[in-house]
């Protein structure tokens, strides 16, 4: 497993309707791609968010990377931001969810 993480720095005034719009262009979106297991937002009441993804190999987020997603964000959550978000990816070493 693969994970891939996203920071953003939003405006503290449209933090909420920033979130909303992370939803509408990003998580729900990454749904549909091959590969993707998972994904969630995080937040911080200072305007952060970490954006997490889960994907069944590297190579699947890769392709979702290299095909214009960053241009696709920016122009959708460009105006939300105070700076530019900064990416990071991991290999998952250990993983356990427990059901509910």
């Amino acid at each position: 497993m693969y994970v891939a993480t996203m920071t953003y720095y939003f405006k503290r005034d449209r933090f909420d309707e920033a979130c909303e719009k992370w939803y509408e262009v990003v998580l729900s979106k990454l749904v549909e791609k091959e590969g993707f297991a998972g994904g969630m937002l995080l937040t911080r009441p200072d305007g952060r968010a970490l954006g997490i993804g889960f994907w069944d190999d590297r190579k699947f987020a890769d392709e979702v990377m290299s095909s214009g997603i960053m241009k696709t964000l920016m122009k959708d959550l460009g105006d939300y931001m105070e700076k530019n978000p900064h990416h990071e990816d991991y290999e998952v070493k250990y993983y356990e969810l427990r059901e509910t």
